[in-house]
């Protein structure tokens, strides 16, 4: 099996269970990261929040390396890239962590529906919340969430304690897909690569500015201790 992982939120290797999946069985594994335009414009999102994503991107593929694999970020339209990376790269797996939000709902269907019709099985992970919204709606009377905190509490305990991490991820990933896959996806992605915040049009901010992802000390050490 040749698993495509694709990261969005849960830029992190300890308890991601999309990760588990993707790694399980697998001849060889793949890490991806989506820089979508449709997030990336001045008037939706800030530089200092960019920023911190990019350097969250440069953490994570550090992390990738130290275990033999490597994070291939590319530019473009996931509803366009991710299925596209499937088929040319002859994919049977797509594992990913759900989201909830708006965006992301119609951006994860088509995405999905695109790749079923290659046959190829997808596996979307709960794991940036600590419950299954879907599973949270279908407690609550008529589908629609409560408006009173102690509601919410005897819905979230009937459904038990939220699941364990996952186990560590393994020191070694299965092997990388290949070594031309930026060239296989030809016209559909503008770009790959970990970018600078000039090139995506924001202005530079300096060293110590705003709130910086460089945390490697907590990221690596302190959860590590805390979980």
């Amino acid at each position: 099996m040749r698993s495509l992982l694709w990261f969005r939120k849960g830029l992190r290797l300890h308890d991601n269970p999309a990760l588990a999946r993707a790694c399980e069985g697998a001849a060889a594994v793949q890490p991806i990261f989506v820089l979508d335009p449709w997030f990336l414009s001045p008037e939706r999102v800030g530089a200092n929040r960019v920023r911190f994503l990019l350097e969250s991107l440069e953490d994570l593929d550090a992390s990738l390396r130290a275990r033999g694999s490597t994070l291939l970020v590319l530019h473009g339209d996931p509803v366009k890239v991710v299925p596209a990376a499937l088929e040319r790269w002859r994919c049977g797996q797509l594992c990913y962590e759900a989201d909830s939000e708006p965006y992301a709902l119609t951006r994860d269907m088509a995405v999905t529906a695109a790749a079923n019709a290659l046959g190829v099985e997808v596996h979307a992970a709960v794991s940036h919340t600590l419950y299954d919204t879907e599973r949270l709606l279908a407690k609550c009377p008529k589908g629609e969430p409560p408006t009173v905190y102690n509601s919410f509490l005897k819905i979230a305990a009937s459904l038990g304690p939220p699941p364990k991490p996952v186990p560590a991820p393994p020191a070694k990933f299965p092997g990388p897909l290949g070594a031309d896959l930026v060239a296989d996806l030809g016209a559909l992605v503008t770009g790959h690569g970990i970018p600078t915040l000039e090139a995506l049009g924001y202005p530079s901010l300096p060293v110590g500015k705003g709130f910086p992802a460089r945390w490697g000390w907590l990221s690596r050490t302190g959860i590590e201790l805390m979980v």
